[in-house]
């Protein structure tokens, strides 16, 4: 009967069905356009690791030194607990983490031991020496500290040689320093420490003693870790200008200046760079991290380093909703596009700048030591069973490293070949040691009858392609 509503619309059924298939596809849009975001960048401005991440990954030993005296007013409490400042050893454990992050593991720190001293501040370059009731006088010298000693710089050789330094450098235990102190304790926030070196917050301190340069790294535990970050983040711009020679406002000449372009410092442009760590891209002022103006930025354009195109039509707007309009946000969205990535470009610089900026040796010599790679020394000569002399390696601990043999596909062994008088082997390497000892044709990566450095550095990158 017309009019019935129990009577089946076919045409209302299917018109229903469609909204559903509509609203269903709607959906699946929304959600994949939110998706490709979410990869693309997060919130925290971390973009996803790129296929071709460099392989080889740079571990350095580090021996910090934390100087927290103990004030004699205070119950004898030292500096840190009776002012209520950081514990230096979570900033130390906090530091680690964050650099290891914001690198995606390619430069990692290994903390090989703390040392804190208490009955002690540390000198003046020209002797001079606070007794903690000087000091106490001079932090609470409100605002001008006009009772606080100057010239401030600390006695940086007074403070290695104490701790022997060069010696733990030329054993091969440390890479790099770190030493906290309070303020007003005339501490660089990086400097470097060596027979050879270049600027960084202060200029190189030479050793002859020191076989190799390290840096060395000065923390305010009264500051905390945002300070901390801030300190290498100087460290890092002051390394690359040395790595391409300077760096030149409202400059595109070099892939430096296009990254470290920005808004304040390159006015002749109206598009900028991926900034400075005090100068944002958009930035207006120092430290202006929370601007919410928009700047047409090229930034992005890093994760194809190389080659970065500076061409207008590829610039994306860039405010500080992209890191939260924080200054530790802005930190990690700019650490985070620091180029990653293997090879060399055309410039002959390695486009992993974490090389440079974890050990400044390869910036004086543009060479990338073998990561966990030594000279064998100790070689014994024995003869073979074809009577062909063999040579047999030794590693740290004494034990003979066996001899290098192929296997036919029928497990028939064939001539055991010498290993070269050049022979290097990974003696730190525990992956790369074990395949070596149980089955050395698995290590002979290249198949030229030799387990060689080449055949390591095919391990290490396969290694690295499978925990990606």
């Amino acid at each position: 009967m017309k009019g019935d509503p129990s009577q089946f619309n076919v045409y209302e059924i299917a018109a229903k069905f469609l909204k559903i298939i509509l609203s269903f596809t709607s959906l699946y849009l929304l959600a994949s356009i939110a998706w490709q975001f979410l990869i693309s960048e997060d919130a925290d401005g971390i973009l996803p690791i790129a296929e071709n991440i460099a392989g080889t990954k740079l571990e350095q030993d580090v021996l910090v030194l934390i100087y927290d005296p103990r004030i004699s007013s205070q119950g004898n409490a030292k500096l840190t607990v009776s002012k209520q400042w950081n514990d230096p050893y979570e900033l130390v454990d906090d530091y680690v983490e964050w650099v290891g992050v914001a690198s995606r593991e390619l430069l990692t720190y290994n903390v090989t031991d703390i040392v804190e001293v208490n009955d002690a501040f540390i000198p003046k370059a020209d002797g001079f020496r606070y007794s903690d009731i000087a000091y106490i006088n001079c932090i609470n010298d409100l605002p001008s500290h006009t009772s606080c000693y100057s010239p401030d710089a600390a006695d940086y050789p007074w403070i290695l040689n104490r701790h022997a330094i060069c010696e733990e450098v030329n054993s091969g235990k440390i890479d790099e320093v770190w030493i906290f102190g309070g303020p007003w304790f005339g501490l660089h926030s990086s400097v470097l420490y060596g027979p050879e070196g270049f600027p960084l917050a202060s200029d190189h301190i030479i050793s002859d003693e020191c076989e190799k340069t390290i840096p060395v790294m000065g923390f305010n535990y009264e500051l905390g870790l945002d300070y901390m970050i801030t300190n290498f983040g100087h460290r890092v711009q002051e390394t690359m200008r040395e790595v391409y020679n300077g760096g030149e406002q409202n400059s595109l000449a070099t892939n430096w200046d296009k990254f470290w372009m920005n808004s304040f410092e390159s006015a002749s442009f109206d598009y900028s760079g991926c900034g400075t760590v005090d100068f944002p891209p958009n930035a207006s002022q120092r430290g202006d991290y929370s601007n919410q103006t928009r700047k047409q930025s090229y930034c992005n354009n890093f994760a194809d380093y190389p080659n970065v195109s500076t061409s207008k039509t590829s610039l994306d707007p860039v405010d500080c909703s992209l890191w939260g309009c924080s200054k530790n946000g802005y930190l990690t969205w700019w650490f985070n596009r620091i180029p990653y990535f293997e090879g060399t470009g055309l410039d002959e610089i390695f486009n992993n700048w974490w090389y440079y900026i974890g050990d400044p040796n390869i910036v004086l010599t543009n060479t990338l030591p073998v990561v966990g790679i030594e000279e064998t020394t100790n070689k014994e000569t024995l003869p073979s069973s074809t009577g062909s002399s063999l040579e047999l390696l030794q590693t740290d601990t004494g034990e003979t490293i066996p001899e290098v043999s192929h296997i036919t596909d029928t497990g028939a062994t064939l001539e055991h070949l010498p290993i070269r008088s050049d022979q290097e082997l990974v003696l730190s390497e525990e992956n790369f040691i074990t395949c070596y000892k149980e089955n050395a044709t698995i290590c002979d990566l290249d198949e030229d009858g030799v387990v060689n450095i080449i055949d390591f550095k095919l391990f290490t990158k396969s290694m690295s392609q499978a925990a990606l």
